[in-house]
């Protein structure tokens, strides 16, 4: 046995007590090589939940903003406030608490449209362009 081999085996047998590493090797003789490796490997993760759709369109539309998301948020309940009289007032920690919190008063698509509405705001309000009156 090589010192690497004995090695390893000393870290297999760490924290096992004998009967535990003599039911491992009997385990090791009976499998087939293929079946351990194939124990051994990580079970695939499962994926991520889709997430709400509504709040990837509306982190999609704020993104010209460079802010954090809570800045984004905050400034899309204020914009919500000035467009409609029946905003609550609170104070999102992100767009997600934004949207579910407005969605509680307003539709899917108000929600859309202030989104955009407050983009186009924003570029009216600090663009750079000279407008002729």
């Amino acid at each position: 046995m090589t010192p690497a081999q004995k090695k390893a085996l000393k870290a297999l047998a760490k924290s096992r007590t004998p009967a535990e590493l003599r039911g491992l090797f009997a385990l090791i003789r009976k499998e087939s090589d293929t079946s351990l490796l194939k124990a051994l490997k990580d079970a695939p993760k499962p994926k991520a939940a889709a997430g709400d759709p509504l709040v990837k369109e509306i982190t999609k539309t704020l993104a010209p903003i460079l802010a954090p998301a809570a800045e984004k948020a905050d400034l899309l309940v204020e914009h919500m406030g000035s467009l409609h009289k029946n905003v609550p007032a609170f104070e999102p920690k992100g767009i997600a608490d934004a949207v579910k919190k407005l969605r509680a008063r307003f539709k899917d698509s108000e929600i859309r449209a202030a989104a955009a509405s407050l983009i186009a705001k924003l570029k009216k309000d600090f663009s750079t362009r000279e407008t002729v009156s």
